[in-house]
């Protein structure tokens, strides 16, 4: 029975986290489904990004394909992409790359999730897909931060008062290794 109140708990942790993400809260990590080999890849920040932009479609930087200019070609031979939500193989043509297939993003949908409407659901999916993958200590850490990041950003107090006491925090780290020198 404790195995499924903390399945439970960190269920909630991650809905909460992906809720506080959609009021303003950093937070750019994700899983997705590398479109040359179907295995899921954490991304995070501007380095998956610009794989992803550069491919036309996301490649795992750590499945170690090849050269950047190299996944080009291969994208191109291989006929087949792999669906972003349910990780099924997806046929398209070749050349073309087009297919019966929604594309969306840096990934591909196979005609089943489209009908279920899973396009608008993607990138809650691949954002919670990667927080599933962290401790339960993390998960607070992370709602706790962007609890934090969204309290500071509603309320014009709230961020003068972060504001002064960055300041003070600065001033005694400044006094503390002033006095270290000394």
């Amino acid at each position: 029975m404790e195995v499924r109140f903390v399945r439970d708990q960190r269920s909630g942790l991650v809905e909460e986290i992906i809720a506080l993400r959609e009021r303003g809260a950093p937070g750019s990590s994700r899983q997705s489904v590398c479109q040359l080999c179907g295995a899921l890849a954490t991304t995070g920040g501007w380095g998956g990004a610009l794989l992803l932009r550069a491919a036309g479609e996301f490649v795992a930087r750590d499945h170690d394909h090849g050269a950047v200019d190299e996944l080009y070609a291969l994208l191109q031979a291989s006929p087949r992409r792999w669906c972003a939500w349910c990780q099924q193989p997806i046929r398209v043509e070749s050349r073309s790359g087009a297919g019966d297939t929604a594309k969306i993003g840096g990934g591909r949908l196979c005609a089943g999730c489209q009908a279920a409407g899973r396009a608008a659901l993607i990138d809650q999916e691949s954002q919670a897909r990667h927080l599933r993958t962290l401790s339960t200590r993390q998960l607070r850490d992370q709602r706790d931060r962007a609890e934090r990041h969204v309290a500071l950003a509603t309320t014009a107090p709230s961020r003068e008062l972060a504001a002064v006491r960055l300041a003070l925090r600065r001033a005694r780290r400044g006094l503390q290794e002033t006095v270290r020198i000394h």
